[in-house]
């Protein structure tokens, strides 16, 4: 279970890459600069933290950033509701004891 959850988290970074042209959407791509996205994308997955709620706060951050915090297109940008993004905050706000 917690492998499908990360796998999860790593699809939705991924994504987030995406969108912003980090690594993929180019038709006009040439091989050595496929390559050199894979490598990108290998990089980029080892750099996630093995936490999952480390890597959930990271996404978030991201894409409040990415839609100037916005939290309904943020949580479109997620593929999540946007009350998940609500609650998250809201624990940040007032950790339990």
């Amino acid at each position: 279970m917690l492998l499908d959850q990360r796998e999860d988290v790593c699809q939705v970074m991924l994504a987030l890459a995406e969108t912003a042209g980090r690594f993929f959407g180019c038709s006009e791509l040439q091989d050595n600069q496929i390559f050199d996205s894979r490598k990108a994308k290998s990089e980029f997955v080892s750099s996630l933290p093995i936490n999952l709620a480390e890597a959930e706060d990271l996404l978030i951050q991201r894409a409040l950033q990415e839609t100037d915090g916005n939290i309904a297109d943020a949580a479109r940008l997620l593929g999540v509701h946007r009350t998940r993004i609500y609650r998250k905050l809201a624990q940040e706000e007032s950790p339990a004891s």
